[in-house]
């Protein structure tokens, strides 16, 4: 076995209570970017890949009201992607399939459920949901302006298409959104979003208008089709939320 450390100080832990505001905050995704850079840079340097065995966004099983809210499905969004660019090659995020007031993507509210095998998905479900959809994907290059906590996170996949995902991780941006893709001469694309109600809402989450049956089953819905402008293409918020952009 061999053994890598990162330095002090890299993974020192962002500390207080967790709160949903905190785990949105800048400097918070400021302080995780520069841990997981460090992390696959010293498991390269090892000829190791990067895996994180286990993760999520609150230690000791989560906490109720954070780590099972839409916020904390944004935060899994910009976290896992941050994570790619850094060059983590995979993730385990830790589940708690009894604990519906934890962090599990899925869960069983009783034993009656259980027994019967029908089990819920929290907010962060839809989250790793839309993630997957990068899966396979060149890591591209990216770069946002504006004062608003928005990123933005793109791949070209083996076909030759681009995914862009743009989160709005600010409770407090409502506008527009322009992204510009380069290299890729297309005047259309389609976008699927990840909404709720709120950041702090645990339930009423949904990836491209669906939502997951009591019985397992759920039907994504076709991106619906947004035109290339004069700057590039323009996306919406009205409030926090993702936007998984396809284009070419």
């Amino acid at each position: 076995m061999t053994r890598v450390g990162v330095p002090a100080g890299v993974a020192d832990p962002v500390g207080a209570l967790p709160t949903i505001d905190r785990l949105l905050d800048p400097a918070t995704r400021a302080k995780q970017d520069k841990f997981l850079r460090t992390f696959a840079s010293t498991a390269h340097k090892a000829g190791l890949k990067a895996h994180l065995t286990e993760t999520n966004s609150v230690a000791k099983e989560g906490r109720e009201g954070v780590t099972n809210s839409f916020g904390a499905a944004l935060w899994t969004v910009d976290y896992l992607m941050t994570a790619a660019r850094a060059g983590v090659a995979g993730f385990n995020l830790h589940n708690q399939v009894d604990d519906c007031q934890s962090y599990p993507l899925f869960c069983f509210p009783n034993a009656a459920a259980k027994q019967s095998d029908m089990a819920i998905v929290n907010p962060n479900y839809y989250a790793t949901l839309m993630v997957s959809k990068m899966a396979g994907g060149r890591v591209l290059p990216t770069a946002t302006t504006g004062r608003a906590g928005v990123t933005a996170h793109a791949v070209r996949m083996s076909d030759g298409q681009v995914k862009v995902i743009v989160t709005n991780l600010d409770k407090n941006f409502r506008g527009k959104v322009t992204v510009k893709v380069v290299g890729v001469d297309s005047s259309s694309a389609s976008v699927q979003q990840l909404t709720a109600p709120s950041i702090y809402a645990t339930t009423g989450t949904r990836f491209a208008g669906s939502t997951v049956t009591p019985q397992g089953s759920f039907a994504v819905q076709p991106g619906t089709p947004i035109a290339k402008g004069v700057n590039g293409y323009p996306l919406t918020f009205g409030k926090p939320g993702a936007a998984l952009m396809t284009v070419g």
